[in-house]
This record gives C-alpha cells, sequence and structure tokens, in this order.
C-alpha cells in the first residue's frame, strides 16, 4: 500500500511544480504588463503636455505680434 501512495505522489509532483512555475510566469508577466502600461501612459502625457505647452507659446507669441502689427497700422 505504501508504494502506490509513493507512486502517485511522484507522479503529482512534476505536475505541481509545472503548475507552480507556470502560475509564477503568469503572474510575472501581468505585473509586468501593468507596470510597463502605465509607463507608456505616463510617458505620452508627458509628451503631450509638452507638445501643449510649445502650442500655448507659439499662438501666444503669433497672437503679441498680430497686435503690435496692428498698432503700428493703427
Amino acid at each position: 500500500m505504501s508504494v502506490d501512495k509513493k507512486d502517485r505522489q511522484t507522479r503529482w509532483t512534476p505536475l505541481l511544480i509545472y503548475l507552480f512555475l507556470i502560475i509564477g510566469i503568469f503572474t510575472t508577466a501581468f505585473f509586468y504588463y501593468r507596470l510597463q502600461q502605465k509607463r507608456i501612459v505616463d510617458e505620452k502625457q508627458n509628451e503631450l503636455a509638452a507638445i501643449a505647452d510649445l502650442k500655448i507659446r507659439q499662438i501666444t507669441q503669433w497672437r503679441n505680434e498680430r497686435l503690435s502689427d496692428a498698432e503700428m497700422i493703427f
């Protein structure tokens, strides 16, 4: 009887090790994916904020130039 029990344990051991490895790999991949997703979103938001600031400065400069031209003409 003890031999049968030992045989069952040895059959399940590799499967359990494989299962734990798969769970570990998927868990690690999931958290890595979430981390990269957050990093990319933050990076793109920073890029858009920088572009918006640049455009604001360009439009302000253009408006000031037009006001100065209008003042000269007036």
